[in-house]
C-alpha cells in the first residue's frame, strides 16, 4: 500500500503559502516567516516572487484571515520576518525597504534575518503542514 503525502512547497518561490507562523515568546508577537534559501539574484523571477509573497502576507493579515484561522492572535502584534542567506541588495533591497515602510503604517514590524542555507532548507523540510495554504 502506498501512502501519498500532501506536501506543500514553502519558500519565496510559492506565494500561495505562509511558510511559518510562530509566536516570539520574548515579545509576544506573532511572527509570519518567509524563507528564501536561494542566493539573491539567482533567479530572474525572484524579485517578483518576493513581491508577490510579501503582498500575500499583507493580505492574509489585513484581510482578517490570520485572525480567522488563529483567533487566539486577535490582539497580538504582528511581525513579518524574512529568513535568507545574505542581506539583500539592489532592487530586492529597495523592494524590502518599501515593504517595511508600508508594513510600519499598518503596525506590522518587518525584519530580515540572515541564517545559513542549510538552516533554511531544514526548516522548509520540517513539518510541511506548518505552511498555511492561502487557497482556502
Amino acid at each position: 500500500m502506498t501512502t501519498q503525502t500532501n506536501k506543500i512547497e514553502r519558500g519565496i518561490i510559492n506565494p500561495q503559502v505562509i511558510d511559518l507562523i510562530t509566536r516570539d515568546s520574548k515579545t509576544n508577537e506573532v511572527v509570519l516567516v518567509m524563507m528564501e534559501p536561494r542566493a539573491w539574484g539567482s533567479d530572474p523571477k525572484q524579485l517578483y516572487q518576493l513581491e508577490d509573497k510579501v503582498n500575500r502576507y499583507l493580505a492574509y493579515v489585513l484581510d482578517g484571515f490570520l485572525v480567522k484561522h488563529y483567533p487566539q492572535y486577535a490582539q497580538s502584534l504582528i511581525r513579518f520576518r524574512l529568513d535568507c542567506t545574505a542581506l539583500p541588495t539592489g532592487q530586492i533591497e529597495h523592494l524590502l525597504e518599501k515593504a517595511s515602510d508600508f508594513c510600519s503604517t499598518q503596525n506590522i514590524a518587518f525584519e530580515i534575518r540572515v541564517v545559513s542555507e542549510s538552516d533554511i532548507r531544514e526548516r522548509l523540510g520540517q513539518n510541511l503542514k506548518e505552511g498555511k495554504d492561502l487557497k482556502g
